[in-house]
């Protein structure tokens, strides 16, 4: 376990048990430091953890002490997960900023996955006869509905008018425990995928990105083509293209996928082996000939540093991160590639949804969940957290409006309204060993691909 968690854990615990009651000191840094034999960057991590949960407070020039108003219940609850909370270090107070607004309390709290049926029993029983707006995964908000934890959303009106408005493809409804279906969950954010391209890299390679690449094939000629371009003009220092972490394979790996099954992204179809085995080619020919890059830098994005001709996976975060950090970069936002051209055109990025549960909080709990609900459907309430997060508002009249005040996000908007597949859960165990085989492929440079598709549809029997 990192230091920093250990410390968050412990210092939690104290708190929680008593031990460490409303407003005590809590040892210094320094203290603390010494105590778990941590960096003072480990130490102080730990401290905006638990400054963000609200379990504490900072008073500049004397501490951080256990937050008095701890046991006092807010009036209601938001609940953040996904790619609301996870790496947004701030942004629940954000949303609590956002919120002081309203004639009750309001506090924010930040989950790093969804909200499944244990989370939410957790919740509830730390926040008795609290209404809360949850902020879930389609995962964890299937779940929650398939147990009858949630109320629908025609109570409030803010996100039962974005419905009514949403095209089909942009709305799921979800069954109850009596397996009638109904909407649950409405669609909050998006987080899109892009291809990226330096244009004034892709031009002194004799590149023309009006045109950018659109199939697989297509993109490792572009590669190959900016290989050879850097290695005559002695540009060691550049590259075609990146790989980070798991974004890029999670994201390209589930759009094939979506678009070979038919809308099941785990299907054992026909095209699986086919598909996998182009994937797989095209991964390892990029890398073994050097036209790919893989590192580990993950904020800001590493395409703005001006060093890679393509950036996938870009995201709706690539704007947002040039501008802080490279506003002079030239670039274009595309489409993802496809397999090739008679492939249906995919969405590959992440959306949360909307929901909330009365838990026990009657009609009172109710107006302070539409009086919520509307504020965060506000777009100039909301637009300066909305750029923050790198993410879109889900709603088709906010998100024109958003548009046009940002035409940067334009193939965002067109990608989400023309090719978002209908609902479908994820696998996220067949994914992982999935992305798991191409690191794999990756590492040892295993060409064996005939091996490599045999064994994951082995996964997809089991």
């Amino acid at each position: 376990m990192f230091l920093y968690r250990r410390i968050t854990e412990d210092i939690r615990n104290s708190i929680f048990s008593g031990e460490l009651a409303p407003t005590a000191a809590l040892p210094t840094e320094r203290e603390l430091a010494k105590q778990y034999r941590a960096s003072g960057t480990s130490v102080r991590k730990a401290m905006a953890i638990l400054e963000e949960e609200g379990l504490i407070v900072k008073r500049h020039g004397s501490g951080n002490y256990v937050n008095q108003n701890r046991d006092g219940l807010p009036d209601l609850l938001l609940v953040l997960c996904g790619n609301l909370a996870r790496y947004r270090p701030g942004i629940g107070k954000a949303f609590e900023e956002l919120c002081s607004s309203l004639p009750f309390t309001v506090e924010a709290r930040l989950e790093k996955s969804d909200i499944t049926l244990a989370e939410l029993g957790a919740i509830e029983a730390k926040y008795p006869d609290t209404p809360l707006l949850i902020v879930n995964t389609r995962n964890g908000t299937a779940e929650l509905a398939a147990a009858g934890k949630l109320d629908p959303l025609d109570h409030l009106t803010a996100f039962s008018e974005r419905l009514e408005r949403m095209p089909d493809n942009l709305k799921w409804a979800f069954p109850d425990r009596t397996g009638a279906e109904a909407f649950y969950g409405s669609p909050f954010t998006y987080l899109f995928n892009c291809l990226a391209v330096n244009e004034d890299l892709a031009k002194s390679a004799g590149l023309d990105p009006a045109h950018p690449p659109r199939t697989w094939g297509e993109l490792a000629e572009w590669c190959a083509t900016f290989t050879d371009w850097k290695k005559k003009a002695g540009r060691n220092d550049l590259y075609a293209s990146y790989l980070c972490g798991d974004r890029y394979l999670m994201g390209s790996l589930s759009s094939y996928f979506r678009m070979a099954g038919g809308g099941d992204a785990f299907s054992n179809s026909p095209e699986l082996g086919e598909g996998l085995r182009a994937l797989y080619e095209l991964l390892s020919g990029l890398f073994h000939h050097g036209d790919l890059h893989v590192t580990v830098t993950q904020s800001p994005a590493p395409f703005v540093g001006g060093k890679y001709l393509l950036g996938f996976q870009a995201g709706t975060w690539l704007p947002r991160d040039a501008g802080n950090f490279n506003p002079a970069l030239n670039y274009r936002l595309c489409p993802i590639p496809q397999p090739d051209l008679s492939s249906a055109s995919c969405y590959s990025g992440g959306c949360e949804l909307m929901e909330f549960a009365l838990n026990g909080s009657g009609e009172e709990g109710l107006a302070r969940l539409k009086a919520c609900s509307d504020l965060l459907c506000d777009l100039d309430r909301m637009e300066p957290i909305l750029l923050r997060l790198g993410v879109l508002p889900a709603d088709s009249l906010s998100l024109q409006a958003f548009v046009t005040r940002h035409p940067e996000f334009t193939p965002f908007r067109d990608a989400m309204f023309h090719t978002l597949e209908p609902h479908h859960l994820e696998e996220n165990e067949l994914e992982e060993k999935l992305c798991g085989q191409v690191r794999q492929l990756l590492r040892s440079g295993d060409a064996d691909i005939p091996r490599l598709v045999r064994e994951y549809r082995s996964l997809l029997k089991r």
